[in-house]
């Protein structure tokens, strides 16, 4: 009939107060009892199954349903506490729920469980659990327990926000459009002021959790899958989904504080694919598949956590705890300004438009207050795999790390490392400034770094790395370098970028790579460079600036021709100040000067003889590892009283004599200062 009411499929006791409200209903005697078939029409109800396989089919209302044992407590004649109490296989059954629209309350417990409700949302647990609120109807705690018990349940729901903990085994959980909270295995959910702030999956029994097949309409869906082999299909709406075991964290107005993942060394090969929105996905173990639609998503391979600052992201970092937990992880990408840390193994990431940021394996990126990137960089370098990575059409920063990886960065103007990497942007005067720089001297492999389109900053690190490049825009360092750029004045095109400063260390010789790239990119109109060549005005000689003229008067760049200095013993000069004679680079750009220290990582360097790069010890970039300003780096005075820093020593005839005295020192920098007056290289 219609009108609501209480059922009990086996035994049981009914209590409530002389006005006829209930305070608790509650089976008994668990020893007796059959497979029940209860049908009722719509109205409010109780139905608590009892021992056995029970089908229970109800219409329209808020329903307490429990396919096997429980007790229901109410306060003030509103249902407040509803707990299972099966702790025996053999008491509870397989069960068939099927329920009509309205707010439910389902325990399904033991056995494989088949569930079915309409709109409505609610609460379904599969095996056993405990579901609360208050006695103004505001929810305060769900969690499942009993991990050993259970079955493979099957839970297909209708829209309306859920919450839904599939419990052991392989569940099927289906539901329509509403913010939901699913784990595919085992969870606890607390609530503050009715509004859920705290999601937490641990499975301290990880046989008990399976491979798990999780579907969700459109939505801002919270999804933790558990052990096994889980798939995840998510629609539009936002999401965070962490493939195996960790917890999510919000306030009570909604915004999200930390997400993180656990249980590290347990999970499966996940699948996970969300429609459009803001996403967050964390693959945990093994070989992972993500895919992302259009949205400014983070996403880790492997094990991650993500901080929020007033719900912005702030600082997420990936960790490699132990390569065995990690595997091959495969990350597709929609639009949007989108995050990815790969982790352990063979990773592959592929990014649409927006800026994307990349990293191999271990690494961190942090952001300002508005969710943009401003600091990130990848660590445990010797760490990681061979990863692949492909960019997007707009600007990529991609970060290689350990192994032998592929990096393309496909259309736009985008920073590539096939190995250490730091990148750090800087307010400057109403603009910005980008830092790109190498942070590993020791550790790297045999990188293929590929600019595609735009003006590309291609730095290759440690190994026998290959470069597919623009000559004309790109700038390369074949080992190691640190490139300052800001916004180019002249250019409507978004990050288009001119540089400010270059300097490249490399051991025992200049890195040409480098010297060839900035060479054409930087000794052309594009830069009002001037070549000197030709007789001065009295006919003497070639016409070579003075110093003070090169401040004053145009960009410190400096153009050698090779015929030139063969026919001009004034540029022979020049070029002899840059080097000793037998050391001599005919054609180089910009300036060179000796040191006996590694000008990067602040570590003593190496005589020519040794056979191996300094060591790195340890001090990161931009935190007493800076490279030392010009002043510092002084060269044997070449004038008396003079105080000219090397680089800057580049009036006619004038030899610098090496700092070293009669052995060469291992390390050499070349830069290029870019300016007028005294700015900074």
């Amino acid at each position: 009939g219609h009108g609501g009411g209480v059922v009990l499929g086996d035994n049981g006791q009914i209590q409530q107060t002389d006005a006829m409200d209930f305070t608790r209903i509650e089976t008994a005697n668990s020893t007796v009892g059959g497979a029940d078939s209860i049908d009722a029409g719509s109205g409010d109800m109780v139905v608590l199954g009892g021992r056995d396989a029970d089908e229970i089919r109800i219409g329209d209302g808020s329903h307490s349903i429990a396919g096997d044992l429980a007790e229901l407590d109410f306060t003030a004649g509103v249902r407040t506490d509803f707990n299972a109490l099966t702790n025996d296989p053999v008491v509870g059954g397989d069960d068939v729920i099927d329920l009509g629209h309205g707010l439910q309350w389902i325990i399904a417990g033991e056995g494989a469980d088949d569930v079915t409700a309409k709109d409505g949302g609610g609460v379904v647990l599969g095996d056993s659990g405990r579901i609360q609120q208050t006695s103004g109807k505001l929810m305060t705690r769900v969690e499942s327990f009993e991990h050993a018990l259970g079955g493979a349940d099957e839970i297909d729901l209708g829209s309306g926000d859920a919450v839904v903990f599939g419990g052991r085994d392989s569940d099927t959980i289906r539901v329509g459009s509403g913010d939901h909270v699913i784990a595919g295995d085992f969870a606890e959910l607390d609530y503050t002021n009715g509004a859920r702030t705290d999601f937490n999956a641990l499975n301290d029994l990880p046989e008990a959790g399976a491979g798990d097949e999780i579907e969700a309409g459109q939505g801002s869906n919270w999804v933790i899958a558990g052990q096994g082999a889980d798939t995840v299909a998510l629609g539009p709406g936002g999401a965070v989904v962490l493939g195996d075991n960790g917890r999510i964290q919000a306030t009570s107005a909604g915004a999200l504080t930390r997400i993180e993942t656990a249980n590290s060394e347990v999970g499966g090969d996940d699948s996970i694919t969300v429609g459009d929105g803001d996403v967050v996905a964390f693959g945990g173990f093994g070989d992972d598949t993500i895919t992302t639609a259009n949205g400014d998503d983070v996403i880790a391979g492997d094990m991650a956590e993500l901080d929020y600052v007033d719900g912005i992201r702030s600082v997420f970092a990936s960790v490699i705890e132990d390569p065995a937990f990690g595997g091959d992880d495969l990350v597709l990408t929609g639009e949007g300004d989108d995050w990815v840390i790969l982790g352990e193994g063979d990773d592959t990431v592929s990014s649409d438009a927006g800026l994307n940021l990349a990293i191999g394996d271990a690494g961190i990126i942090q952001a300002d207050t508005s969710g943009a990137y401003y600091r990130a960089e990848n660590n445990q370098f010797a760490t990681g795999g061979d990863d692949t990575f492909y960019g997007g059409r707009n600007r990529d920063i991609q970060i290689g790390g350990a192994g032998r990886d592929y990096l393309d960065g496909m259309s736009g103007h985008d920073y590539i490392a096939g190995d250490g990497g730091l990148i750090h942007v800087d307010p400057i005067d109403g603009t910005y400034e980008i830092t790109f720089e190498s942070t590993e001297i020791e550790v790297g492999d045999d990188d293929t770094l590929i600019g595609g389109e735009g003006q590309d900053v291609l730095l290759g690190g440690i190994g026998n790395d290959s470069f597919d490049l623009n000559i004309a825009d790109d700038i390369v360092a074949g080992e190691f370098a640190r490139v300052r750029m800001r916004p180019d004045p002249n250019s409507s095109e978004p990050d288009k970028e001119v540089l400010t400063s270059f300097l490249t260390p490399a051991v025992r010789d200049i890195d040409l790579l480098a010297q060839i790239t900035l060479g054409v990119n930087f000794s052309s109109g594009k830069t009002e460079v001037e070549v000197v060549s030709g007789s001065d005005p009295v006919g003497e000689a070639a016409a070579v600036p003075s110093v003070s003229q090169m401040l004053a008067e145009m960009r410190v760049d400096l153009v050698l021709n090779e015929d030139e200095v063969g026919e001009n013993e004034d540029l022979a000069a020049l070029l002899e100040v840059f080097d000793e004679p037998e050391e001599a680079v005919p054609g180089m750009t910009g300036f060179t000067y000796m040191l006996t220290e590694a000008p990067l990582l602040g570590q003593e360097a190496q005589t020519p003889e040794d056979e191996e790069a300094p060591a790195d010890d340890g001090t990161p970039p931009e935190t007493g590892g800076e490279a030392p300003p010009l002043e510092d780096a002084r060269a044997v005075p070449f004038g008396e009283g003079s105080d000219t820093a090397l680089g800057w020593a580049l009036a006619a005839g004038e030899k610098v004599a090496n700092t070293s005295g009669a052995e060469a020192p291992s390390w050499k920098i070349t830069g290029w200062r870019f300016g007028k007056g005294g700015d900074a290289a």
